[in-house]
C-alpha cells in the first residue's frame, strides 16, 4: 500500500508540472502585432545613387563642403542641388531654387529617418515585452516547482518516520524514501531546466536585409539603406555601418551560428526569453545607428546654411 501511495504521489506531481507548462506562452503569439505601417506604405523609389569616390575629387564641392556633408548629400540625392547652389553663388544669381530643393529633400530625409527609427523601436519593444513575460512565467514556474520539491521532501521524511514508528517493513520504508527522494530531486532539476518558448511571427523583418545585404532593401528607404551601406569614416578601415554592425553582432551576439541566423532572417521562430532579449538588442543597436544619421544631416544643414548666408 505504501509503495502504491508513493507512485500515486509521483503521478500527481507530474500532472501538476504538466499543467504549469507552456499554455500561457503558446497563446501569447496571438497578441503580438507586426511592426508595420497600417496600411503599408508603397514601395520606395529613388534616383540612382551617385558613386561617392568621384564626388570626393569634385573640385566644385570638395573645397566647399566636408566629406561627411558630401557623403550625406550623396545618400539624400542632393549632390545636383549642391552643385546648382555653388554655381548660382559663382554667377551671383539667386540661390533660392537650389535652397528650396535642398530643404525639401532634407525634410523628406528627416521623416524617413523618423519612420524607420520608430519601426525599429517597435520591434525592439515588442521583443523585450514578450521576453519579460516569458521570464516572469519561468520565475513563477521555478518558484512553484521549488516549493513542490520542498513539500515532497518534507512529506516523504514524515511519512517514512511514521512508517518506522508503526514497524512497517524495512523494505517498504527504503522504497518510500528512495521514491520520494528521486521525486524531489526530479522536480528540483526540472525547476533548473525549465525554459519556456513562444512562437513569434515576423513577416516584416528588417534584420533579414541587414544580415543578407541585398542591393535593394524591401524594408528600408533608399536613403537609409544607402547610408547603412556606404563607407563610413567613423568606422575602422572606413567600413560601412552595416559591415560594422555585422562584425559586432558576430562577436557579441552570436549571430554567426546557423540556427540563430536562420531564425533571425526567417518569417517566424520559437524564442526563449534570452533569445528575444538578444533580438531586441540587435534592433536597439540598428536603431541607434540609424538615429546617428541625424548628426550628419545636421552638419549638412549647417554647411549649406553657412554658404547661403554669405
Amino acid at each position: 500500500m505504501d509503495i502504491r501511495f508513493c507512485w500515486i504521489a509521483l503521478l500527481f506531481s507530474a500532472l501538476l508540472m504538466a499543467c504549469s507548462g507552456n499554455r500561457e506562452a503558446q497563446t501569447l503569439a496571438a497578441h503580438v502585432a507586426e511592426c508595420a505601417p497600417m496600411p503599408p506604405l508603397p514601395a520606395y523609389s529613388a534616383e540612382p545613387l551617385e558613386p561617392i569616390g568621384p564626388v570626393f575629387r569634385d573640385s566644385l564641392l570638395i573645397n566647399r563642403f566636408s566629406n561627411t556633408a558630401l557623403a550625406t548629400a550623396s545618400v539624400c540625392r542632393l549632390l545636383p542641388a549642391l552643385r546648382e547652389l555653388v554655381r548660382a553663388e559663382q554667377r551671383g544669381g539667386s540661390t533660392a531654387p537650389a535652397r528650396q530643393r535642398i530643404d525639401e529633400r532634407l525634410t523628406v530625409a528627416t521623416l524617413e529617418l523618423a519612420s524607420v527609427a520608430a519601426e525599429l523601436d517597435c520591434h525592439e519593444e515588442t521583443a523585450d515585452q514578450v521576453a519579460d513575460y516569458l521570464a516572469e512565467q519561468k520565475n513563477s514556474r521555478t518558484r512553484t516547482l521549488t516549493l513542490m520539491s520542498i513539500l515532497i521532501g518534507a512529506f516523504g521524511g514524515v511519512l517514512t518516520s511514521v512508517m518506522a514508528l508503526r514497524n512497517v517493513g524495512k523494505q517498504s520504508i527504503k522504497y518510500s524514501a528512495i521514491g520520494f527522494g528521486l521525486l524531489g530531486a526530479g522536480i528540483g532539476l526540472t525547476s533548473l531546466t525549465s525554459n519556456q518558448q513562444v512562437t513569434i511571427r515576423h513577416e516584416r523583418n528588417p534584420l533579414r536585409d541587414v544580415l543578407n545585404g541585398p542591393a535593394n532593401s524591401a524594408y528600408f528607404p533608399p536613403l537609409v539603406w544607402a547610408y547603412l551601406n556606404q563607407p563610413n569614416e567613423r568606422n575602422p578601415k572606413n567600413r560601412s555601418i552595416r559591415q560594422h554592425l555585422l562584425s559586432r553582432w558576430a562577436a557579441f551576439e552570436g549571430v554567426t551560428k546557423t540556427a540563430d541566423r536562420n531564425k533571425l532572417v526567417g518569417a517566424a521562430g520559437d524564442y526563449t526569453a534570452d533569445q528575444l532579449h538578444r533580438r531586441a538588442n540587435l534592433f536597439d543597436q540598428l536603431e541607434s545607428e540609424v538615429n546617428l544619421m541625424y548628426y550628419d544631416l545636421q552638419r549638412l544643414v549647417r554647411e549649406t546654411n553657412a554658404r547661403s548666408s554669405r
